[in-house]
């Protein structure tokens, strides 16, 4: 499903071809699922038509991740995995050092897009971690999207090609937050 919903992902599509990406991308999404430990599915008919892969801060690090999913995306990559590395890294330096939590994946099936369900997924993540920042990266294009969804644009890398994006929910007090109501009340 995640395959066909990232079917025309414009920075892997870029970066390698439409053709490689098309014949690989099942596979690098196999692998890319070890590093989740939350699947949100949305389902029409008893037939999956979209889903959100989370990260959370409990998310435990396993041997697959650390040793064998490097080697299958470098392999699955070939030259282009500098180049993905490159991109990671970027994204990552944005990211807080502390755990938390990441979307990974979020795809609907390209003739269920725009109906809501990506706004569904997002909100029952939010029900899951009310407190918590959540992070994602995606294509510039889907600033729109998630902005909706009231996430704010952090960061930009990959040649503005991609965004870092958070949603912070209203009830979290910024670090100021405190500071700034003390001098909003002296006033």
């Amino acid at each position: 499903m995640l395959a066909d919903a990232f079917s025309e992902d414009q920075a892997m599509i870029t970066m390698m071809g439409r053709a490689r990406w098309q014949r690989i991308s099942r596979r690098f999404f196999e692998t890319q699922l070890h590093h989740s430990d939350t699947f949100l599915t949305a389902r029409r008919s008893d037939r999956i038509i979209g889903v959100l892969v989370a990260r959370s801060p409990e998310c435990q690090v396993s041997l697959h991740q650390v040793l064998i999913s490097p080697i299958l995306i470098r392999l699955l990559l070939g030259r282009h995995h500098a180049t993905s590395h490159a991109l990671g890294q970027e994204i990552s330096a944005m990211l807080p050092a502390a755990k938390h939590w990441y979307i990974n994946h979020l795809g609907i099936v390209r003739h269920h897009q725009g109906s809501g369900l990506g706004a569904m997924l997002l909100s029952e993540l939010r029900a899951q971690a009310p407190v918590a920042t959540l992070w994602v990266d995606c294509e510039s294009e889907l600033e729109h999207f998630y902005t909706r969804q009231s996430y704010k644009v952090f960061g930009r890398c990959g040649e503005d090609t991609l965004l870092v994006m958070n949603f912070e929910p209203s009830g979290l007090l910024s670090p100021n937050a405190e500071l700034e109501t003390l001098i909003s009340e002296e006033l």
